[in-house]
């Protein structure tokens, strides 16, 4: 899902609590939820908004060393800022997503055989 994906999601979300709450004086209450929410994705953006590339509960593949030989840890994301996660026992910083900390055992898989035939 890309940024803007998730920008629109978020927002989405936030709409449906808006018209479960509404009020009746909303001016956004006759257009389409989804519009809507492009628009403040579009804005959100425009203004520097960061997106952190993953949630609170997801799960990242570390590539790691563990008795001098590499493997693939599954960690569980537990927080999330604009520079860095936490898993549940270490912390990365954003940059180190696509080098040691992976959003699929996919990717992680590629990087180890990358690392291992460099090796």
């Amino acid at each position: 899902m890309t940024e803007y994906e998730r920008l629109i999601d978020i927002c989405d979300t936030m709409t449906k609590m808006c018209r479960l709450q509404a009020c009746g004086f909303c001016k956004y209450k006759l257009l389409k939820p989804h519009c809507v929410c492009e628009a403040i994705a579009d804005t959100m953006l425009k203004n520097g908004v960061i997106v952190p590339p993953v949630r609170v509960g997801d799960v990242v593949y570390i590539v790691c060393n563990v008795d001098n030989k590499t493997v693939i840890e599954e960690a569980s994301v537990e927080e999330v800022s604009t520079k860095r996660i936490w898993t549940d026992e270490v912390d990365y910083d954003l940059e180190e997503i696509g080098k040691t900390v992976f959003l699929s055992r996919e990717e992680a898989e590629k990087a180890l055989a990358e690392r291992n035939g460099k090796e």
